[in-house]
């Protein structure tokens, strides 16, 4: 960055616009001109000529105030010079004076704010729209009043006089498939209760010194889909690029980009928000001819000003350079030096030959977008295109790999775990210092249940890759299945000794303790992410569960209905579902239970939930049957691939119980307690199982045991299904010799 320079004494605004958007910048030009405003309004034509270039330079260097004029023709056409004034307007804002406003961006249709071609931060906080350049006296005073202000430009809020457009359905419709290729969820009395521990992010605000970084999706620049397909794959291998530098410093630590997918972030201060994100990368990719052009910039997500930008312009026939130089730009705005070491685990299992490399960022960037209808077939077609022009291409096999997971994860079809294995291999067989696919295989082996393998899959990435911590998760989880709690919680704190403000270190470690019935240690690792990450839903929603389970009702709807007003999700309605349950509430339990199945319908806890509470509506009785069919083929299937799951066993165990197949709910409860036979939730279900049966004596026994080893009492008493044994002379004496062994 240059030397800043100190504010210009101009009161000049500089209109900037495209071509088809004449007749609506002269509008705009003409207002403020008759408000006593000079304006710099060129409409020369000569623009792209060299004496265009010069002059535009000196009056962007001027002006007070620069004003682009934003519609779907500089998104559809990102015309070069209406794109080199932008650039140096951003480049302008670098050397500027802080506290100084300068960019004030007017939409003139109905183009949304993240198409808007200019970076988002200023659509925050000082956009305008106006339909066809048709300004009011408001905006004109409220231009005057930023010609004079010293303000900083975060603080400027710009009022829109006229109806603000609702946020785009992307940004706020609930993602499918949040229990992604990293899910578990805590399983509870019949499954009721949801806390949720998937892949995630790495949430670190107010550490002193430590950064935490967001890549946002990169924007496409013009209507072609295979430059958007560019664009959205650059900003997944750069962040998997950044990821491994961490294990080189301590002062940086980079949000998963699956997470940012996964929570719809899109902005700066959407990442600061939901993750505590202290920076985002943001970027724009454009092709002209034979040349690829990136525009990157660094934001501060506290005050949204830009602290780098930078537009590199790469030939299409060497595009296998381009990530890397992105990286380097980025970690030199960072102040990371690549030692030759680092450099040599960014350069792992990369290519050379440009077709492939290409294909590779095609298929990477359709993959991370699953989520839209033909996106993975496309995603493997061009993958497997890249593997055809160059077959030793490591990263192109391992992304193979995730897309075929994803695949299996979406049909439950066998066939495509072989074809995932065989990638994955494929992938460590052409880059042997890869973490990434010993991570893949990792997760489908704990997926299908091999956990020994798992475990020495993770931890051979974490050999490679010392501060991955996705292997450490999975590695941990790895554990958890093999009933090596001790070490599952070990590998749990060393995230935590290495990265001690680390949100989803802390998570972690509480949705371990919540399982094994500490509440207490699961609790002050809950409440210590929401002081680190104040916004975020998901910790809300495991706190309403954790009080739900505790006996704390108030306190319970409380966190949830926050977690829902920040975000709906599925487990937040699940929770506040099951409250509702525990108060004898069935009906609003029942509907609470439908939301949470209408976002996640392959989840066959939440179908046993709504199964539960219409047991306990007498007009919807007669549809439990039919759910708790739809929740046993689920599990089921699951089964088939994962016969090692023992929450699972148990959740199918309680299906067959509800709908009277009680030889197949005894079997499925004995597989589940050999596989994890301390498990307390697993033996609540036991209980309600003998119950059902009419087996009182086992029930009372094995309810014993669950005490004893420290499960909530409260819990027992709010469940509809225990009526009958809470009632039993002998529950009173076995919760008394429960809480004199819990005194031994």
């Amino acid at each position: 960055m240059t030397d800043r320079q100190p504010a210009p004494d101009s009161h000049a605004v500089f209109l900037s616009y495209a071509h088809e958007d004449r007749v609506a910048a002269q509008r705009i030009a003409e207002a403020l001109i008759a408000g006593g405003i000079e304006v710099w309004f060129d409409q020369s034509e000569l623009r792209g000529a060299d004496a265009w270039d010069a002059k535009i330079k000196k009056q962007i260097r001027g002006c007070a105030l620069f004003i682009p004029v934003i519609s779907s023709q500089t998104q559809a056409r990102a015309e070069g010079y209406f794109r080199r004034e932008w650039n140096l307007a951003t480049q302008r804002l670098l050397d500027m004076a802080p506290g100084r406003p300068f960019l004030v961006p007017v939409v003139i249709d109905a183009t949304a704010e993240k198409h808007a071609l200019v970076a988002e931060e200023f659509l925050h906080v000082q956009w305008s729209r106006f339909q066809g350049g048709e300004v009011n006296p408001t905006f004109v005073a409220r231009v005057k009043e930023l010609l004079g202000s010293r303000t900083p430009i975060a603080e400027q809020a710009f009022a829109d006089p006229g109806p603000t457009p609702a946020p785009s359905p992307a940004r706020r419709r609930p993602r499918r498939g949040a229990w992604g290729w990293l899910a578990a969820v805590a399983l509870l009395v019949g499954g009721l209760l949801w806390l949720g521990l998937h892949e995630g992010w790495l949430g670190t605000a107010g550490r002193s010194g430590l950064r935490q970084l967001a890549v946002l999706p990169f924007n496409n620049i013009g209507t072609s889909p295979h430059t958007r397909g560019l664009g959205e794959g650059l900003s997944e291998t750069i962040t998997a690029q950044l990821n491994q530098l961490q294990q080189f410093q301590n002062t940086l630590l980079v949000i998963p980009m699956s997470e940012v997918r996964k929570e719809s972030v899109e902005t700066a201060s959407e990442a600061r928000k939901v993750f505590g994100a202290t920076l985002a990368l943001t970027g724009s990719v454009q092709r002209e001819e034979n040349t690829l052009r990136v525009t990157v910039s660094l934001i501060d997500t506290r005050t949204l000003r830009i602290l780098r930008s930078a537009t590199l312009d790469h030939p299409t026939n060497e595009l296998y350079r381009l990530q890397d130089r992105v990286a380097a730009q980025t970690a030199g705005w960072l102040g990371l030096e690549l030692s030759a070491d680092a450099r040599r685990v960014l350069s792992a299992g990369e290519t050379k030959v440009a077709p492939a490399y290409e294909l590779y960022l095609q298929g990477r960037g359709e993959l991370a977008r699953h989520d839209l209808p033909g996106n993975l077939d496309a995603a493997i077609l061009h993958l497997q295109q890249a593997l055809a022009q160059d077959p030793t291409y490591a990263l192109a096999h391992a992304a193979l790999g995730e897309a075929f997971w994803q695949r299996y994860s979406e049909t439950n079809e066998r066939s495509w775990l072989a074809e995932a294995r065989r990638s994955c291999r494929a992938a460590l067989e052409h880059g042997a210092a890869l973490a990434s696919p010993h991570v893949t295989l990792a997760v489908i082996l704990v997926g299908t249940g091999d956990y020994e393998d798992a475990v020495a899959e993770a931890q051979t990435a974490l050999r490679l890759d010392p501060a991955n911590a996705n292997a450490s998760r999975i590695l941990a989880r790895a554990y958890a299945r093999l009933n090596r709690p001790a070490e599952a919680e070990a590998t749990f704190q060393r995230v935590i000794e290495r990265h001690p403000e680390s949100s989803l270190a802390n998570s972690d470690l509480a949705v371990f303790y919540y399982v094994a019935g500490r509440y207490a240690e699961a609790e002050r690792h809950f409440l210590r992410v929401a002081e680190l990450i104040p916004d975020n839903y998901a910790v809300y929603r495991n706190l309403g569960g954790l009080c739900v389970v505790t006996g704390r009702p108030a306190q319970a709807a409380a966190y949830l209905e926050k977690s829902i007003a920040l975000k709906p999700s599925a487990g937040a309605y699940s929770n506040l579902g099951s409250l509702r349950f525990q108060q004898e509430r069935y009906a609003d339990a029942a509907r609470l239970f439908e939301q949470a199945a209408g976002l996640a319908p392959r989840n066959h806890m939440l179908l046993g939930n709504l199964a539960d509470a219409l047991r306990h509506v007498p007009v919807r009785a007669a549809e439990a049957g039919l759910v708790y069919e739809r929740a046993i083929r689920l599990t089921e299937e699951f089964l088939q691939v994962n016969p090692k799951a023992a929450e699972v066993w148990a959740s199918l165990a309680l299906y067959c119980a509800f709908t009277g197949k009680l030889s197949r709910a005894h079997e499925a409860i004995a597989q589940a307690r050999s596989l994890a036979p301390a498990s307390l939730p697993i033996m609540i279900n036991a209980a309600l199982v003998s119950e059902q049966a009419g087996q009182r004596d086992q029930a009372l026994s094995t309810l014993a045991l669950a005490l004893e080893a420290g499960y909530a009492r409260a819990h027992i008493d709010d469940n509809p299904d225990l009526k009958g044994l809470r009632a039993d002379p002998g529950f009173a004496s076995l919760v008394s010799r429960a809480g004199k062994a819990r005194e031994k």
